[in-house]
């Protein structure tokens, strides 16, 4: 997992005072960016160890599984999705966005890869948090490597690092986010644009992860979250003859833009519960499904007017991943790349036949 230091630009003589107020701020490799590493959690080890203790010795697992972690967010009564432009698609500029990324200021980005075993006893998660900093054609990675275990049953859980859950799937979507705000705290480099993989609002959990939204702002960051993967209507609630018509926002979106455009920049907000509030928009690269593009109003509000060239900059550096199958920003696919290589280093299945696990029917047949 070694990656390039060769022709590193640092942000250059950005101007912080002008429109858009992006930091300047150079980056010190030294300082900002972790060396190129794979960190492994302190309790992958003793997971595993807990799970021999308890004195489980039964068949091996299978091969695993990949997880999602973005939930279905429903619109309730009273949240508004209102238009912040003309209803109209928007034309995206590749040169612009070329120009704006290789103009010196510091890209980073954020993915993740996710293992997934089900077993009799209960169910093991092993994560691989990648954090890229991007330049140019070279990229700094470091990763992270975390496992956990719940289970319903006490006796079981009195073993240590083994967790008593009767939900284990919110109780390691809680533990994920916990880790990853941990892991990008260390690791996302000062002044930086992040490009984080998955939605800001995502299922019951995600409000732990707001107010590191505001520790970012503080270190100058600039977080921007890629969503590639949705069945999200917020759009079509708000619009009846949208929802008659259409499956999804991404259908909408897909069927109304043309490759290199964008939506109307849409303001979600909901009066409950203020913080649960974005500004988002739909790209669309390639003829494939579109992107969602979101930020949190508050960054919306600071760098509202840098926004435009980091549209154009996404569009990009999606043209230069190149692939329409997979029309995701480059650093984005570089970090989960990064992220699925780190769970290669560990030989999961055979740490799960040594605990001695029973898979599950379906874990055993299709390795989900």
């Amino acid at each position: 997992m070694r990656g390039s230091r060769d022709g590193y630009v640092g942000p250059g003589d950005v101007d912080p005072n002008k429109p858009g107020g992006l930091p300047s701020e150079p980056i010190n490799l030294a300082r900002d960016i972790p060396r190129n590493s794979v960190l492994v959690h302190p309790s992958f080890k003793g997971m595993v160890a807990a799970l021999r203790e308890a004195g489980i010795k039964l068949p091996r697992m299978p091969g695993p599984e990949t997880l999602s972690v973005e939930a279905r967010v429903g619109i309730d009564a009273g949240v508004r999705v209102v238009g912040l432009e003309a209803a109209k698609s928007y034309q995206l500029d590749a040169r612009l966005g070329r120009d704006f990324y290789r103009s010196g200021r510091a890209v980073s980005a954020y993915d993740e890869s996710i293992n997934k075993f089900v077993a009799l006893e209960g169910a093991a998660y092993f994560t691989a948090h990648s954090v890229l900093f991007a330049n140019g054609g070279s990229y700094l990675p470091t990763t992270m490597l975390t496992s956990s275990f719940y289970t319903r049953s006490r006796e079981l859980a009195r073993v240590p690092a083994l967790q008593l859950s009767m939900n284990p799937r919110t109780s390691y979507l809680k533990d994920y986010i916990r880790d990853r705000v941990d892991f990008m705290r260390t690791s996302v480099p000062h002044g930086s644009i992040f490009l984080i993989d998955g939605p800001i609002i995502a299922g019951d959990v995600y409000t732990t992860f707001l107010p590191f939204i505001k520790e970012l702002h503080d270190r100058e960051v600039c977080p921007i979250f890629v969503v590639k993967n949705s069945d999200s209507t917020m759009v079509l609630d708000n619009d009846e003859a949208l929802g008659r018509k259409f499956n999804s926002d991404l259908h909408w979106a897909y069927q109304t833009l043309r490759p290199g455009e964008r939506s109307v920049l849409f303001q979600y907000t909901d009066p409950y519960n203020p913080r649960n509030a974005k500004v988002f928009c739909y790209l669309k690269a390639f003829n494939a499904s579109p992107l969602r593009i979101e930020v949190h109003t508050s960054t919306y509000e600071r760098y509202e007017s840098s926004l435009k060239a980091l549209l154009d900059m996404l569009y990009f550096l999606s043209l230069a991943q190149g692939k329409a199958w997979d029309p995701q920003p480059r650093p984005i696919a570089i970090a989960e790349m990064y992220a699925r290589e780190t769970l290669k280093l560990v030989d999961v299945t055979a740490l799960m036949r040594l605990a001695g696990l029973v898979p599950s029917v379906n874990q055993s047949r299709y390795g989900g």
